[in-house]
């Protein structure tokens, strides 16, 4: 199996320089000796002109297969990802068959123990675009999201060798998050340029939860709400100051210059910046050991550059040395985003990791969100890429007094039962 793996990498260098260069570098490492927690699993896939592979890790446990799928796959895959965000009721049999057998493709002869609780998805080509935690692992008629049963983070190829870990953070440590909510107001727009400022309009409404929506967070954390007309210019600022930068914004995909894309923090524009953070910029930047969470719409998606993958805003903020990064895979509904990110940072609190306080906040909007908002549309799009380990260390100060505090009534209750053994001696 190793050989028959270590072949394929050989055949990309022969045949494929340019793949092989932009996906390993100029070392090769193997997967086979990457060391994972024993409740993970590693499933990682490779994509060429004509077919699928993958390789599979999970204890002991190793496994390399060319993949058998339809020639039809590659579309099949497209075609699901278009069903979550133009979701019809009419159509939730159609849903639940094309996640079922996708599902079933690319997982085939995987049967995962009891002691896996994670999966870490390292995806290729289109496949970055599939949000692998909603594929049905169960039936069309009794569906059953992937979700349900693992926690799933996603790590890019170039990546995965070279993980940052954040530092733990106590629950009492201030400056921990900054916050930013993007303000948007169409009375501001200049009315001189009707054409950009139309265009800006569509693209560009209020959000009219994500103040409140950083607001619950940094009650949560200590942190920093910047709402003035300063955005991006507090933000470069004092970015250096916080491990945590949350980003409640509109997002821009420039799908024919990814490079272009932008998060866009206000309309309006100042002496020194432009209120817009473009991905090239953000490639310049230093984030090292940054998480970043991108409350927006589309920024897990962008250009498919071949050899590369998907050139979205995950890619460039790992780029700029970020440890991880939290992106949505489709335009997102702003009160349910809102809602589902203070689940998040509350599960982040309690010590989850990254991935499963995403999953915990899933589930739970799940469970208390009306019928009407329980599509995977409302709760699905969010993403974690890159380092998975929880973010902020549970707090144990109660522990010295308290174990201070039972020596000494022990110390009392064995003096007292000296005394009165002397009593009556």
């Amino acid at each position: 199996m190793n050989r028959e793996y270590e072949h394929l990498i050989e055949q990309l260098e022969v045949h494929y320089p340019e793949y092989y260069k932009l996906k390993f570098s100029n070392k090769h490492e193997k997967l086979s000796e990457l060391v994972l927690d024993k409740r993970y699993a590693l499933v990682q896939f490779f994509t060429t002109d004509t077919s699928i592979y993958r390789f599979y890790k999970a204890g002991g446990k190793l496994s390399f297969i060319k993949i058998t799928a339809g020639k039809d796959f590659n579309d099949k895959i497209i075609s699901y990802t278009k069903m979550i965000p133009s979701y019809d009721q009419k159509k939730a049999y159609d849903f639940n068959s094309t996640g079922a057998d996708i599902y079933d493709t690319l997982f085939q002869q995987i049967n995962f123990s009891k002691h896996i609780s994670s999966l870490n998805i390292v995806p290729d080509g289109q496949f970055e675009m599939l949000p692998f935690g909603l594929l049905n692992s169960g039936t069309a008629k009794n569906p059953k999201f992937l979700i349900e049963d693992y926690s799933i983070k996603y790590d890019l190829i170039k990546t995965i060798f070279n993980r940052r870990r954040l530092p733990s953070h106590g629950t009492n440590d201030s400056r921990v998050i900054l916050g930013i909510a993007g303000s948007y107001n169409f009375n501001e727009f200049d009315e001189d340029d009707e054409t950009t400022n139309r265009s800006l309009r569509d693209l560009l409404v209020p959000l009219k939860w994500n103040e409140t929506e950083v607001k619950n967070i940094t009650n949560i954390f200590p942190g920093s709400l910047i709402v003035d007309k300063h955005l991006e210019r507090d933000f470069k600022k004092y970015l250096t100051d916080f491990n945590v930068l949350h980003l409640a914004v509109h997002a821009l995909i420039d799908m024919d210059q990814p490079f272009n894309s932008r998060l866009v923090f206000t309309q309006e524009e100042d002496s020194i910046e432009d209120n817009s953070l473009y991905s090239y910029e953000i490639y310049q930047m230093s984030l090292i050991n940054k998480f970043i969470v991108l409350s927006a719409c589309n920024t897990g998606i962008g250009k498919f550059q071949e050899g590369e993958g998907i050139m979205s805003f995950a890619r460039a903020f790992l780029h700029a040395g970020a440890a991880s990064t939290v992106v949505s895979h489709w335009q997102v509904d702003d009160q349910s985003t809102s809602q589902l990110m203070q689940y998040f940072y509350k599960n982040l609190k309690k010590g989850m990791t990254k991935s499963e306080a995403l999953r915990q906040a899933k589930l739970t909007f799940l469970e208390t969100a009306p019928p009407e908002k329980q599509h995977p549309f409302y709760w699905g799009a969010f993403v974690v890429i890159g380092d998975d380990s929880p973010l902020f260390r549970k707090s144990f100060t109660w522990v010295l007094p308290l174990t201070l505090l039972f020596f000494l009534v022990l110390a009392f209750i064995s003096g007292e039962l000296k005394r009165i053994k002397l009593a009556y001696s």
